[in-house]
C-alpha cells in the first residue's frame, strides 16, 4: 500500500463509516482520526473520504444527525463525496464562502491568505459567497477574493494540476481499485 509523502494525509472520517480512519495521524484529531493506525477493516464503503495537506488548517464545524461542517482556515482540502447523503450533509466553509456538493463527486478546497479557491475535479458545488449564488461544474475551478466594499471578485478558471492534486488523483484511483474488487462475484 503506497503511504503519502509525509507533508500530506488522508483519513476517512469515521464518524461519517462507522470504520477507523486508513492513514490517521495525530494531524487529524480535529476529523476524530486515531493516531498510527495504517490500515483499516474497510467492509464498509465510507461516503466520505478527504485528503489534506499537514500544514492545512481544518475545524470540525458542526457534526450531527443533519450537517457537517468543515472550515478550511489555511491550505488544501480534497474530500469525495460517495453517496447523497453525505452530499446533503457536507458543507465546507472556506474563508466567507460556503459550498456544497448538488450530489457525489470528488472537490478540492485551497485557502492562501484572504484568497479561497474551489475545483469541482468531479461533480457539483453550489457556493454562497455571502453576496453571490454560483454553481462550480466537472472541470471547473473559481478563484474567490473578498473585496473590501465591492464584494467578493471570482474569477473562473480551468482545473490546475499541482503535487496536491495529483497525490489525491492517486489515492482516487487506489479506492476505486478496492471499491470495484469488493464488488466482484466469486
Amino acid at each position: 500500500r503506497e503511504r503519502p509523502p509525509d507533508h500530506r494525509r488522508r483519513c476517512q472520517h469515521p464518524a461519517m463509516v462507522g470504520v477507523e480512519p486508513i492513514e490517521a495521524t495525530a494531524a487529524e484529531h480535529d476529523l476524530g482520526a486515531s493516531p498510527g493506525r495504517a490500515d483499516a477493516d474497510r467492509s464498509a464503503d465510507p461516503g466520505l473520504v478527504a485528503w489534506f495537506e499537514q500544514t492545512a488548517r481544518i475545524d470540525l464545524d458542526r457534526l450531527d444527525d443533519e450537517r457537517m461542517v468543515l472550515v478550511l482556515q489555511q491550505g488544501s482540502l480534497a474530500v469525495r463525496v460517495r453517496n447523497a447523503e453525505v452530499a446533503r450533509e457536507l458543507e465546507v466553509q472556506v474563508g466567507p464562502s460556503r459550498a456544497r456538493a448538488a450530489a457525489t463527486g470528488h472537490f478540492r478546497f485551497d485557502r492562501v491568505g484572504n484568497t479561497s479557491r474551489m475545483t469541482a475535479w468531479r461533480g457539483q458545488l453550489d457556493v454562497d459567497t455571502g453576496d453571490q449564488r454560483l454553481a462550480l461544474g466537472t472541470g471547473r475551478s473559481v478563484e474567490l477574493y473578498r473585496e473590501w466594499r465591492d464584494g467578493t471578485a471570482v474569477t473562473w478558471g480551468p482545473v490546475s494540476q499541482d503535487a496536491f492534486s495529483d497525490w489525491v488523483a492517486r489515492g482516487e484511483q487506489s479506492d476505486d481499485r478496492f471499491v470495484g474488487n469488493r464488488y466482484v462475484s466469486r
